[in-house]
């Protein structure tokens, strides 16, 4: 009953469209991170990190649940995505039992990883998809 639950679920174009607004909303939000910033906003801006990292770990289990471990797995966007996912749970961690705010740098560059998960809206999105083919032609004839 959960695998045909989550497999609907993940199926769903609202499901399809929620990811796709969750990593626009979490780009944007990791691009307000700079130096200098108030103790407030950092704050503010560490909350909806954490809670966007909930949110794409939910994703994950839900598609996990719903594709099975070896489908999930044959699709390379899903794997890294998991790969994401399971640094910025890391992340959260490793923040959590830090005492020392001094760390900021280390942390800035989990962070970066999760910036690459806007290559996911590709798969969505096939202007996006064609422009980014297009930009690694362009590599390729460098």
């Amino acid at each position: 009953l959960l695998y045909y639950v989550c497999y609907s679920i993940q199926c769903s174009n609202i499901f399809t469209s929620a990811m796709v607004l969750a990593i626009i909303v979490n780009t944007f939000v990791l691009s307000l991170d700079r130096y200098p910033i108030s103790n407030d906003e950092a704050g503010v801006l560490e909350a909806v990190n954490g809670a966007m990292t909930y949110v794409f770990l939910g994703e994950m289990i839900i598609m996990i649940t719903g594709l099975g471990p070896n489908e999930y797995s044959r699709d390379s966007f899903n794997l890294f995505d998991a790969t994401v996912v399971v640094l910025s749970i890391v992340e959260l961690i490793i923040k959590t039992a830090s005492v020392s705010s001094n760390s900021n740098g280390a942390f800035s560059a989990l962070r970066a990883v999760r910036l690459l998960r806007v290559f996911k809206l590709a798969r969505s999105w096939v202007s996006f998809r064609q422009l980014l083919s297009k930009m690694i032609d362009t590599l390729g004839d460098i």
